[in-house]
């Protein structure tokens, strides 16, 4: 009796699967590369975007399946090997497969692989959405010094806190412009005012210490900054600053007059604890230890609570201080909604697409192969 009609072939189920694996993966490489993914360009209206890009590490649970689908067509291969004669195949099992077999687990690993996909929600292009806008621009200014680097709130640092806090807030926004500028010793803007809050979460996302080397907290230049960024439309206009208040240069009376002209809303958001925390001398390499004073004592950043105060009463706005890892963005929301003017406009704005629901798609049709497969096998020799 030929024993190749009732054992797997693992060696050829390796090789065809990781060939499989290799193709998947070459293709959906051009696929990203074509749409220029893995470029840096300012149209992101062509470019291919992943809003949760961390779930693409998801794709090592394919290679745990495999594993496991090969150990067990291997477990059968022996049991028959070491407990059963040849002479008495044919009479208790039925033939085998291997290429059915690899199929069947081709369409399973296909619905994890384009499930995983639909996690990361790619985005092309942009779609129009018809939606109530409240009458406010907010341009979130954030602190980008290297004493937002800091981890005394959990060890955690406060730029974390502070992104993990505004993407948060974004999420909680209806209809608003926002807009984001980014300042240490001097200010830059990192996102025009848009109804995009994708794109305002990618931003976020991004921001590092190191995109400015001029460092210090240069309030009055993240202020004037952001006071350049709106429009000239009759809409209530909002600052929210995020900052630690240290190493501050003081506030410019000028462009508090010009604030208060324009009645420009304040909001101040305080990151940190007065206990403080050192600074490593380089994030990326802690291995070099901790900056020193001349006296070689290690310097200790602490939250400027006194000035975050001081600044929200001199802008008439509102302060707040947050010493938790996981931010409760609620008062700052309702200091928002403050802002506003109390009515709203209906709008046509335009946001990124999501294409999740074609990987969804393709997960649905690998479902139907895999249990069609299934049921024709209850009828058909394995």
């Amino acid at each position: 009796m030929n024993k190749k009609l009732f054992t797997y072939s693992i060696k050829q189920f390796i090789f065809i699967w990781l060939v499989y694996e290799l193709v998947f993966f070459a293709l959906l490489f051009v696929l990203f590369y074509f749409f220029d993914f893995f470029k840096e360009t300012t149209n992101l209206d062509q470019q291919l975007i992943l809003e949760h890009p961390a779930n693409l590490f998801l794709f090592c649970i394919i290679p745990v399946l495999a594993f496991l689908q090969i150990s067990s067509l291997e477990r059968r291969n022996r049991m028959l090997a070491d407990h059963v004669e040849s002479k008495f195949y044919q009479l208790l099992f039925k033939p085998v497969s291997t290429k059915k077999a690899l199929l069947r687990f081709i369409f399973m690993r296909n619905i994890v692989a384009f499930l995983i996909l639909a996690l990361a929600n790619p985005l092309l292009g942009k779609m129009k959405q018809n939606t109530k806008a409240d009458n406010l621009e907010l341009v979130i200014c954030l602190d980008i010094s290297n004493s937002m680097n800091a981890k005394d709130i959990e060890n955690t640092s406060r730029l974390e806190i502070s992104k993990r806090a505004l993407s948060q807030l974004v999420n909680q926004l209806k209809g608003e412009r926002i807009g984001m500028c980014v300042f240490a010793g001097t200010a830059f803007v990192q996102l025009p005012l848009t109804n995009d809050y994708h794109a305002a979460k990618l931003f976020v996302q991004e921001i590092e210490t190191d995109m400015i080397s001029a460092q210090g907290t240069n309030i009055s230049s993240a202020l004037t900054t952001a006071n350049k960024m709106f429009t000239k439309l009759k809409t209530s206009k909002g600052i929210l600053l995020v900052t630690d208040g240290e190493d501050h240069e003081g506030l410019n009376d000028s462009i508090i007059e010009v604030l208060k002209q324009n009645k420009i809303e304040i909001s101040v958001v305080g990151i940190g604890t007065e206990k403080g925390a050192p600074l490593l001398i380089d994030v990326k390499k802690p291995g070099l230890g901790y900056k020193k004073s001349d006296q070689g004592e290690v310097i200790i950043s602490r939250l400027n609570s006194a000035f975050i105060k001081d600044l929200a009463n001199k802008l008439n706005g509102s302060a707040s201080v947050t010493t938790s890892a996981f931010p409760n963005m609620n008062e700052v929301l309702t200091e928002i909604n403050q802002m506003k003017q109390g009515n709203s406009r209906n709008l046509e704005i335009e946001i990124k697409e999501s294409w999740y629901q074609i990987p969804v798609g393709l997960a649905v049709i690998n479902l139907i192969l895999f249990f069609s497969m299934s049921f024709s096998l209850k009828k058909q020799p394995w």
